[in-house]
């Protein structure tokens, strides 16, 4: 994080409050903060009002530490703070500087000037006390805390509530459901028709690339559904569809039919054939677990009624 700086004004109230605006700038440097304040910037001969000019219209972050002398100094336009006053008023207006008012014996609108009053306040405490020192590094350094929480492994609460084992709990792609596409008709294996005039010798056999191998359940399913269209027109042809691995054959049409009907229902049949195929092994799945549950309870009540028999 790159190196940060802040200017401090306050009034001489007395020696004691000298001291501890000291302290607060050394901690503040102790943590790589650079800190801009008459104590370490201003010389002898030194113009104040110049210095003050300076100081607080280049800061990015000024502290203002607030007492009842700074806040009627502040209020009243009195002597340097009441000055550096008149600049804060502006740089709150143009929002050119973020500001801190800063007690170090509790909070009290009697400490804080008005122009600064509904501004973020902290209370350090005569001691810098830690926690409230922490909240101003915060502020300055821009850390936030974000507490981590406990991760809980979804799957293990599952099986907990169901009683089953954690490998049991299954994801749909675990479950290995389908979602099976066709991707295009292989050209090069098209066959040639023989057109010697005999039946069928103008047709054609068309091969179908899917995008995977598909299960032998599926195959049945989406061959039920070729046969079965929920939608087809007259052209349809069933029993010409047939399986070898991740092709779909339609043997026995042309390609004009698949261009103009057989595209459609061999979609419609590959997404039912999808919707069943993955239906069963969901419910399959369901099922097995449910039983699982049947048995985990009828072993308990076995063992709960075991314990209530003494001999």
């Amino acid at each position: 994080m790159d190196n940060k700086a802040v200017t401090i004004v306050y009034s001489w109230d007395n020696e004691d409050h000298v001291k501890w605006v000291k302290k607060l700038a050394m901690e503040l440097e102790k943590h790589n903060i650079q800190v801009t304040y008459d104590q370490n910037s201003l010389e002898l001969g030194d113009d104040v009002n110049q210095f003050m000019e300076l100081a607080v219209d280049t800061a990015s972050i000024i502290l203002a530490i607030c007492t009842e002398k700074y806040k009627m100094k502040i209020d009243n336009r009195e002597g340097g703070s009441g000055y550096e006053g008149r600049m804060i008023a502006q740089i709150m207006r143009n929002h050119s500087a973020k500001i801190i008012s800063i007690t170090k014996d509790g909070y009290s609108d009697d400490k804080i000037p008005r122009a600064l009053q509904g501004i973020y306040s902290l209370n350090l405490e005569e001691d810098l006390d830690k926690q409230g020192f922490a909240n101003l590094l915060q502020v300055i350094l821009g850390y936030k805390v974000v507490k981590s929480k406990e991760k809980l492994d979804p799957r293990k609460t599952i099986a907990e509530a169901l009683d089953v084992d954690i490998d049991d709990v299954k994801t749909d792609e675990e479950l290995a459901l389908s979602d099976i596409k066709i991707l295009n008709i292989i050209s090069e294996d098209v066959t040639l028709p023989k057109m010697d005039g005999s039946r069928g010798s103008a047709l054609y056999n068309i091969p179908f690339k899917m995008s995977e191998i598909p299960t032998d359940r599926w195959n049945q399913y989406f061959i039920h559904f070729w046969n079965n269209p929920s939608k087809y027109s007259s052209m349809h042809r069933s029993k010409i569809a047939s399986i070898e691995r991740d092709v779909i054959w339609l043997n026995g049409t042309t390609i004009e039919e698949v261009k103009n009907y057989h595209r459609d229902t061999l979609i419609l049949a590959v997404n039912e054939a999808n919707n069943a195929y993955n239906k069963e092994i969901v419910e399959n799945e369901e099922n097995r677990i449910r039983d699982i549950d049947k048995r985990n309870k009828l072993k308990k009540h076995i063992n709960d009624e075991i314990r209530d028999i003494t001999f």
